[in-house]
C-alpha cells in the first residue's frame, strides 16, 4: 500500500512527500521488488535526479519476472537514457 500511495502522491505533484514516504521503507527488504524500484526511480526522475533514478530502473528491469513488464521498462529506460542498450532477453 505504501508504494501505491507514493505513486499517487507523485502523480499529484507531491514528489518530495512521496520520496520521504519511500525513504521510510526498508530498502534492503525491497531491493528486488520491482514496483518499489520503479516507483522510487520515477520519483527521483521527476525530481531531476537521473543519476539515482537510472540504476533503480535498470535493477527493476533485471528483477522483473514478466515479459510485458520488461518490455515496458526497456522502453522507459531507452527513452530516458538513449545510450542504454539493455539486453533483449528474448522477450
Amino acid at each position: 500500500m505504501t508504494v501505491n500511495r507514493a505513486v499517487a502522491m507523485t502523480e499529484a505533484g507531491e514528489s518530495k512527500a512521496a520520496l520521504e514516504l519511500l525513504d521510510g521503507l526498508d530498502a534492503a527488504a525491497l531491493a528486488d521488488y520491482t514496483p518499489y524500484l520503479v516507483a522510487r526511480s520515477e520519483v527521483l526522475h521527476r525530481r531531476g535526479d537521473a543519476a539515482a533514478a537510472r540504476p533503480l530502473l535498470e535493477r527493476a528491469l533485471a528483477s522483473s519476472q514478466h515479459a510485458a513488464e520488461r518490455q515496458f521498462l526497456r522502453g522507459v529506460l531507452t527513452s530516458r537514457y538513449p545510450d542504454s542498450a539493455p539486453e533483449t532477453g528474448g522477450d
